[in-house]
């Protein structure tokens, strides 16, 4: 790792320095920044990720990655007081975890399998909202959401987490379908000794959220909702049939191509094309092909009878609700985000963000976030 120069350590923030501001003392408690942990992750995504060609808006799924101690991040740095090693209690409000790590939940058949989360930011406080939950799109998992983990998690605890079927959990394939996602988010917000949240999910993650909301009033605040409409369309219809076709082939390989070309709006895909092979990749390694299938068997239908069809869920949701699309989205058409708004008992909240494609809160982070952070303060 290149060490940082005097002029970028002067603009990290720190806690008790604000943005652009320097450093006044040539010494820097440690203690003081809980943000050792998370100052930490700052500069191993300031450094290792250029480095290594990475996407600012993907994590790297790799462990070598994840938090590490902090002392060996800052042992280069000149004017740093170098800490005792980590024996003692650390910054209240910050308790030590692994990132990520599995929960235990019941698996119904099985024995008790385990979900993967990844959790952030400060324990509940008197007047703090309640917890963030994150839950992404069918092939997506944790690191999707690495652009958005941090700042969402500035004044809140955050959990992102893989549903059954996706990534790395370990829960039976063999029922995937949407009550059973709702029953794995109950037990493992129990799990968690969660009471209430406000819960975001992103294409088949806000449909799974769109069916907790309905089915489990009581413990969502409020709901943000982004690539889903009021219906598919015909477009829409024929990718998810061309993805089906591609799962035929027995890997991951053509529906990561596929889903990327059908996801990605143009502007983002002329920009980061070089980028492409690795986030193919990076699909057919971190999800297996039997978590995925069974996730395109048994959710992927647009059956407007159906009762998980998002027209008719969100006449039931009485949560306050946010609904996100991106101007070019073809898989839930921006057209049709007017509609199923108007379904819910109060008409839920909706813009469409433009030049952007199914993938809002990657093809435009900062203007995803600050929709989300306005909506949930």
């Amino acid at each position: 790792m290149r060490r940082l120069g005097h002029q970028q350590l002067a603009r990290v923030r720190v806690a008790g320095v604000g943005r652009g501001q320097r450093l006044q003392r040539p010494e820097i408690a440690l203690h003081r920044l809980d943000a050792a942990r998370e100052l930490a992750d700052h500069l191993v995504e300031l450094l290792d990720r250029p480095r290594l060609k990475r996407h600012l808006h993907l994590e790297v799924d790799d462990s070598s990655l994840e938090r590490r101690p902090v002392r060996p991040v800052f042992r280069h740095l000149p004017f740093v007081r170098r800490s005792p090693p980590h024996d003692k209690p650390r910054t209240p409000g910050y308790p030590p975890r692994p990132v990520p790590e599995f929960i235990a939940i019941p698996d119904p058949g099985q024995p008790a399998g385990r979900v993967r989360i990844d959790r952030r930011g400060p324990l509940a406080e008197p007047g703090q909202g309640p917890p963030l939950v994150l839950l992404g799109g069918m092939t997506q998992t944790l690191s999707s959401w690495g652009g958005q983990l941090r700042p969402l998690a500035q004044d809140r605890q955050v959990v992102a987490y893989e549903a059954r079927g996706q990534g790395q959990t370990e829960l039976s394939v063999a029922d995937v379908g949407p009550q059973r996602h709702v029953d794995d988010f109950v037990a493992l917000m129990d799990a968690l000794d969660l009471a209430q949240v406000d819960l975001c999910g992103f294409s088949f993650g806000a449909r799974v959220a769109l069916a907790i909301a309905a089915s489990r009033p009581t413990r969502v605040r409020r709901l943000i909702v982004t690539g889903v409409s009021a219906g598919r369309g015909a477009l829409g219809r024929v990718i998810v049939r061309a993805w089906r076709a591609a799962l035929a082939t027995g890997d991951l390989e053509a529906l990561g191509w596929l889903s990327l070309a059908d996801t990605l709006g143009p502007a983002y895909l002329q920009k980061h094309e070089a980028m492409l092979p690795a986030m193919v990749q990076a699909v057919q390694d971190r999800n297996s092909y039997a978590g995925i299938r069974a996730l395109f068997e048994q959710t992927l239908g647009d059956d407007e009878t159906s009762p998980w069809h998002p027209t008719v869920l969100a006449p039931q949701i009485s949560s306050p609700a946010l609904l996100l699309a991106g101007a070019h989205d073809r898989l839930a058409p921006a057209a049709d985000l007017a509609t199923l708004a108007a379904l819910f008992p109060t008409p839920a909240e909706h813009h469409v963000v433009p030049d952007v494609g199914h993938t809002v809160p990657i093809e435009a982070p900062e203007v995803w976030r600050a929709h989300v952070r306005r909506f949930l303060a």
